[in-house]
């Protein structure tokens, strides 16, 4: 079964398609032989051996493809353009209509990009050992639906409330909401699916989500600007009224999608104890254990020094997460490259603003569109 915490964001389901799909290396008498998920799946024919010398083969079982995940990609699909519709036009909305500055602008975008990527964590561990994926979910989409209504409230006329408080604290609910259900909502449709019999089904379904969570953002980079630069509202050529609403009635759509799926769901157990925590555990352990050592002479040489945790926790274990360890020295650079990335909603944004933007006759591409 996949947790949440396996799944932490989108970016990991290249892995876990990988190794659902790759082939199983066995030995035999004869020396190496490849075993695919279908002669995998050939273990559940058995032989019945009846009376009089008769043999018969009973045929697989086939599993019908779980309907529950056609409501999770649908979900995911309008709450990916929701969420990457808002980091389209976000900072020309706060700069263009609100008259905050450029850099002010800057900072709320990323700002709000942090809390995205970083909450599905903690998603992640509720999900699995508290609340299970879809209790999950539920409880999040309030505190996202909660943000949207704010976020509208941004743009009507005066309310009464500061701007900047009001501003922060929706986009800080939508951000918290989005990325507490990412994760979720990953695992829940993989859940879906009984394996190994439905090992095919399973890669399918990480292929079909990736396409669906791709499309969404790419949808969400053409249709949002295009509302705001044709449309017109309250005597201004730019109506982020019509685009928030928009956005907001596509999560409306992706959260009652989701709700009508529970029917179709299957139930959910719960782990007895959560990796992440565990992993962390492991680390906190044998820091303290290899310090108190240092402290009394009795230090292990040549011992790594995760190895200190071993007796508290199972050797295999141990060596699972010194594997771990050592695999995220590859992901060193990867915030540089991020945070370059992340200028394509801002300072490139701003950039395009003051370029020409007609391609031809008629065709004019928005600022907040050039982001690739």
């Amino acid at each position: 079964m996949f947790r949440a915490s396996q799944i932490a964001s989108e970016e990991t389901l290249p892995a876990l398609f990988d190794a659902t799909t790759t082939a199983d290396i066995r030995e035999s008498g004869d020396g190496t032989t490849p075993c695919t998920t279908g002669t995998h799946l050939r273990k559940y024919e058995r032989r019945l051996s009846l009376k009089y010398g008769l043999t018969t083969t009973l045929p697989p079982i086939k599993y019908k493809y779980p309907l529950a995940v056609l409501f999770v990609l649908l979900t995911k699909f309008f709450e990916a353009f929701a969420a990457n519709g808002i980091r389209t036009i976000l900072v020309l909305y706060l700069r263009d209509d609100l008259y905050f500055s450029e850099n002010f602008a800057m900072i709320m975008l990323h700002i709000f990009n942090f809390f995205g990527q970083f909450c599905p964590i903690f998603g992640a561990i509720l999900a699995d050992s508290y609340l299970g994926n879809v209790r999950t979910i539920s409880y999040f989409c309030i505190l996202y639906a909660t943000g949207w209504i704010l976020l509208i409230m941004t743009v009507l006329p005066t309310t009464g409330i500061s701007l900047i408080l009001l501003v922060s604290v929706s986009l800080l609910f939508i951000a918290i909401g989005n990325g507490s259900v990412r994760a979720c909502i990953t695992s829940l449709g993989a859940q879906q699916f009984k394996l190994p019999e439905q090992a095919t089904r399973l890669a399918e379904y990480f292929s079909l989500y990736y396409f669906v969570y791709y499309l969404g953002i790419l949808l969400s980079k053409i249709l949002p600007p295009y509302v705001r630069a044709k449309t017109q509202c309250l005597g201004k050529s730019d109506c982020y009224p019509a685009v928030f609403g928009t956005l907001g009635l596509s999560f409306a759509f992706s959260w009652l999608i989701f709700a009508i799926g529970k029917f179709f769901y299957k139930p959910e157990k719960l782990s007895e104890e959560n990796i992440l925590i565990k992993l962390y555990g492991c680390i906190k352990h044998a820091l303290v254990v290899k310090w108190n050592s240092t402290n009394t002479g009795e230090q292990r040489r040549s011992v790594y020094w995760l190895h200190y945790a071993v007796g508290k926790y199972d050797e295999a274990f141990v060596n699972d997460v010194s594997k771990v360890l050592k695999i995220c020295k590859l992901f060193l650079p990867l915030p540089v490259y991020f945070a370059l990335l992340a200028q394509q909603d801002s300072s490139w944004t701003f950039q395009a603003s003051m370029m020409n933007m007609t391609v031809a006759n008629g065709i004019t591409i928005q600022p907040d569109q050039v982001a690739p």
